[in-house]
Order: C-alpha cells, then sequence, then structure tokens
C-alpha cells in the first residue's frame, strides 16, 4: 500500500504541521512498516530557499521512519491573493493542476489523503484518470470559518465559489475526515448523499512530547514572580486572518476583575505583532500578563507552569465545530480549559467529561462561581485532561485510526 500525503503553501517549521502532520505520518509508519508513506509538500520557492536547512533537518527526520519526502517548490502563484479572489483563483487552479500531474507522473499512490480544502480539490480531479483513491482531510469547514472570522460575508461571491468547490470535492472524494461529530452532522446535513463517506478521525497531540512537568512548573512561576498567583495561558499564532486575541482579552479581563491575582501567560511564533501595544487598546495592564515566543521544545515546558488554558472565539456559522490543536494541547499537558460556548467542540469536551469550565460574559454571576470552584478545586496536574488527551487525541490512536481508513479505501 503506498500512501502520498499532499500539503500545500505550508511553512515547513509551522507547529501545526510538526504536530499535526509529522509526528502523525511517523507514526502511521512505524505502527505499519510495510506499507509506504511519501509527504508531498508544495512550498513557494522562496519559501522552499529560507527554509533550506530545515527541510534537508526534515527530509532526514522523515526518512529515519521510511517516509519520502517529495518537495516541490513551484508553489510561484501566491495563494494568499488567489485564493481569495474569484477572478484570479483559476489562474493558480491551472498553476497547481499542471504540478500536480507532473508529481502524479513521478508516484504511483494507491491513496492521496489531502490536508485541507484547495489541494483536495486539485486531486479530485485526476483521481478516476490515475485510478487514486482521494481523502479530503477537511480540518475546519473553512468557507464557514471564513466567514466567522470576517473576512467573507454571505453574499460575496468567493464565499459562494468556496461552497461550489466544497460540493464538487465532496463529490468526487472517497472519504471526508472530520475533526469532531459536528463537522461530519454539518456536513451530512449539507450533503446526505456522502454519509458513507464521513470518517470522524479527530486532530492529534503527541502526549510524550506534551507531558506536565513539574520541575519546569515551579522554576518558570518562581522566575516570573507568579509562585503564587492564578496562572491562564493562552497559546496560539495570533496570525492576522485567525487571530481570536480580543476575544481572549475580553476573557483576561474579565477574569482580572475577579481575581486580583490572576495573571496571564501569552505564548505565540508571531514575534512582528506588538501585542502589547494591542493589548494597551483593551486597557490591560501590562503588571499581569506577559509574552513569550517558546520553541516548539519549550512549548509543553511554559504550558506546565499554568493552572488553566484558555480558547475564546465570537459567535459564528462553524461555533459548533471549533475545537482548536491548543485546547488538546492544554490537556496533554494536564491543565483544565476554561473556552466559551462559541468553541463549540471544546465546550462540549468540557461538558462530557468536567476538564474545565465553559464561561460566558453575559451571565457574569454563573461565571464567576464557575471560576471560582475551577481555581479552588481543580488541581494541576489533572488527571482528568491527560486521559481525555491520551484516550481521544494521542497520535498513536490517530495513526491507528487513518490506517484503517487506508485498508478499507483500497479493499474497495
Amino acid at each position: 500500500m503506498k500512501i502520498a500525503y499532499v500539503v500545500y503553501n505550508e511553512r515547513p517549521t509551522s507547529g501545526l504541521m510538526r504536530t499535526q502532520v509529522y509526528s502523525l505520518l511517523k507514526e502511521v509508519s512505524y505502527q505499519n512498516p510495510l506499507i509506504t508513506v511519501e509527504l508531498i509538500a508544495f512550498w513557494q520557492p522562496w519559501v522552499a530557499w529560507r527554509y533550506r536547512r530545515e527541510i534537508c533537518i526534515l527530509s532526514a527526520e522523515l526518512e529515519e521512519a521510511g517516509i519520502i519526502l517529495r518537495s516541490v517548490p513551484l508553489a510561484v502563484i501566491p495563494s494568499r491573493y488567489f485564493l481569495y479572489k474569484t477572478w484570479l483563483f483559476p489562474f493558480l487552479f491551472f498553476w497547481v493542476k499542471l504540478l500536480f500531474r507532473i508529481v502524479l507522473l513521478m508516484t504511483t499512490p494507491d491513496i492521496i489523503h489531502c490536508r485541507g480544502y484547495f489541494i483536495s480539490l486539485v486531486a479530485v480531479q485526476f483521481s478516476k484518470k490515475y485510478g487514486y483513491r482521494t481523502i479530503f482531510d477537511m480540518r475546519s469547514l473553512w468557507p464557514k470559518e471564513h466567514l466567522t472570522i470576517g473576512a467573507w460575508h454571505f453574499s460575496d461571491p468567493i464565499y459562494h465559489l468556496w461552497q461550489k468547490n466544497e460540493a464538487e470535492i465532496i463529490k468526487l472524494a472517497d472519504a471526508i475526515v472530520g475533526i469532531n461529530q459536528a463537522m461530519l452532522n454539518e456536513i451530512f446535513t449539507l450533503y446526505p448523499e456522502a454519509a458513507a463517506d464521513l470518517v470522524f478521525i479527530p486532530i492529534c497531540v503527541d502526549t510524550v512530547e506534551f507531558k506536565f512537568n513539574l520541575i519546569e512548573r515551579l522554576n518558570r512561576r518562581a522566575n516570573l514572580g507568579w509562585s503564587d498567583k492564578i496562572v491562564i495561558v493562552y497559546q496560539g499564532s495570533l496570525g492576522l486572518m485567525n487571530s481570536n486575541l480580543g476575544e481572549v482579552v475580553e476573557y483576561f479581563m474579565f477574569i482580572a476583575s475577579l481575581f486580583s491575582n490572576a495573571r496571564f501567560l501569552i505564548l505565540t511564533s508571531n514575534v512582528s505583532l506588538d501585542i502589547p501595544a494591542i493589548l494597551d487598546g483593551y486597557g490591560l495592564s501590562r503588571d499581569i500578563y506577559t509574552v513569550r515566543n517558546p520553541s516548539a521544545e519549550e512549548l509543553p515546558a511554559w504550558l506546565s507552569a499554568a493552572d488553566a488554558g484558555i480558547h475564546a472565539m465570537s459567535l459564528g456559522p462553524d461555533s459548533t465545530t471549533r475545537l482548536g490543536v491548543k485546547v488538546v494541547e492544554y490537556l496533554s499537558c494536564s491543565l483544565p480549559i476554561i473556552v466559551n460556548s462559541a468553541v463549540g467542540a471544546a465546550a462540549e469536551l468540557v461538558y462530557q467529561y468536567s476538564i474545565g469550565v465553559v464561561i460566558d460574559l453575559t451571565d457574569e454571576i454563573t461565571s464567576h462561581r464557575q471560576l471560582e470552584n475551577l481555581f479552588n478545586y481543580c488541581v494541576v496536574p489533572s488527571k482528568k485532561s491527560r486521559m481525555v488527551a491520551r484516550e481521544t487525541f494521542s497520535v498513536e490512536s490517530c495513526a491507528a485510526s487513518y490506517f484503517q481508513l487506508y485498508k478499507k479505501l483500497v479493499s474497495i
């Protein structure tokens, strides 16, 4: 069995790629050494040049796990613009279809596993001709996600184009993977004919790498002068498209108004944003938070310094499906979580497993009581949080689920 996992226009060093792609594929290969796994990565040429050393290291790392990395540094048309304009999109689509056809001449996979909407749309075009099965790994409801973050509106032509593209992918793909049941329910409501192709496989976390570290917790809290404080952590890229810093800060300020000893730890890989200047605009005192830019290796240690991890979003069309890799990483590091109802899938985890609180700024009295109970009675490290991470989201269980899907598709 030969699997080709395809990504388009990603950053080789991004945390999401490391946790959701590299770790997963290595585990698939370790568990099933008789299959062949290839990672086909379409990079922008300037990205391939800038990260050439890191890509070489990655190639060696994957090769050690029995995975072939095929780098295609020819993504010259910037998807930043061409994915978001109806009149520009055909140029990008034509170019990447051409590249994809060239790649197919170099490899003959049984299954092409695509991460995200755009590359899935390209892959399904050739599946019948070249005889491979296609997996559409949604990761999110991409068109509705853009409505939620305010990039698009219901009346925008680009939104309707991507609705049409979504329908075509789902019609032609052999399997559609959703990261939670709410996402699959949404797809089933829109496309009931795809019911047999829907598969639930959650986002994954490396529970060996992301684990609670007591020594790091004590040292980092002491160095911050926060040994006796309630520490709430928020971690994320804080990029322009997906930043929900504004919503999170509202919760910071609410918690700070209730607990004078609350402190906030912001962890982000984005060093280009002047976060203190942004937070000044919200009126958050610089005395009660700190911003750190940890490496991927340092992230679990910093998470261990907290008493809870937080995630909050504004309500939108895809709210019921929202979870976030950050939430799973909080859980793996044995932290309870604080979320609002707009992070719907995370809220469902709280209700199902009692691993944190769901708070609502419109109901301050109830939210205050819930937070008091959390801070008074939830002990870190939380055994419940760690259990959920290991049993539901571990990279081992996700890799096993993907392999079962691969076997099913090959046998059809």
